[in-house]
């Protein structure tokens, strides 16, 4: 698909038109540029829940304890698919197709909760989805990495339809030979349900960074690569549409990009977050 393009030293060149599905637009792009400062490497944290399980909190605690330590630098994903689910008293179900995908990528899981640390097989583990006991080492062992990629995410929020325009820019900050693919989601936080714990229901539960939708398709979209690899410099823009449903809050829904491998691989190399409206 980059057949004809042709680079001298760093000089832009025309740009790459990616029709090769429907989620981006015919502005995406990628170019050679000047290679980047390296960002800090973010980690994925994808936790499985739900509204009946009972051990549920304890891993959101536990997730969101890993999160503060660090600021900015774990993004957490919890995907709703207990076998219970859903909860008779809840307001809404929180299961969605892409949920089970992922479940089915990266699991299945047998247990509540486990979650997937960057999607990596850790050393002496048979299973990427981990017992919450094993979430901050996992996470730590994660973020002491390097990552070669840049992510930024820009977003263009409607309030009148409901629907968000995604840029997302990656830029590489050293050689990659891997293919590579990006993933991008919505999560929303501050969602008021019931949840289950060890002493009954709770009525006014504050959910947090719940699994709402896939803007990508759940195996990502792949990123083209110059001869074979992705260069230092290489810079690749996608743009996106997605539409909130009415009772989402826009302040409350981020977007979650990530880079990854294939689907054999899974590992996550580096993931960014952005608010859709301040």
């Amino acid at each position: 698909m980059l057949a004809g393009l042709a680079f001298n030293g760093c000089e832009e060149v025309g740009p790459f038109i990616d029709f090769s599905d429907n989620t981006g637009s015919v502005s995406d792009t990628c170019y050679l540029d000047i290679a980047p400062t390296a960002q800090l490497k973010s980690v994925l944290i994808e936790e499985f829940t739900g509204l009946k399980c009972p051990n549920c909190p304890e891993g959101h605690q536990t997730s969101q304890q890993i999160a503060d330590a660090n600021p900015g630098r774990v993004i957490e994903v919890r995907i709703v698919n207990y076998f219970l689910d859903p909860h008779s008293s809840a307001i809404e179900d929180y299961q969605i197709a892409e949920g089970e995908q992922i479940n089915q990528l990266i699991g299945p899981i047998t247990a509540w909760p486990k979650a997937g640390i960057d999607r990596k097989l850790f050393s002496g583990q048979s299973d990427i989805l981990l017992e919450r006991q094993s979430w901050v080492t996992s996470t730590d062992e994660q973020l002491a990495l390097t990552t070669p990629i840049n992510i930024e995410i820009e977003n263009t929020y409607n309030a009148t339809d409901h629907t968000v325009e995604i840029k997302v820019t990656l830029q590489f900050s050293e050689e990659v030979t891997d293919q590579l693919f990006l993933s991008a989601l919505l999560t929303e936080s501050n969602i008021i349900d019931v949840q289950d714990d060890a002493t009954g229901t709770i009525t006014d539960y504050n959910h947090k960074h719940v699994l709402r939708d896939y803007v990508t398709s759940t195996t990502g979209v792949s990123l083209p690569q110059e001869n074979g690899s992705y260069p230092s410099g290489w810079k690749c823009l996608r743009f996106f549409t997605a539409t909130l449903e009415s009772h989402w809050e826009a302040t409350e829904t981020e977007v979650v990009a990530f880079v990854h491998t294939d689907q054999t691989n899974k590992l996550v190399i580096h993931t960014n977050a952005e608010h859709v409206s301040q």
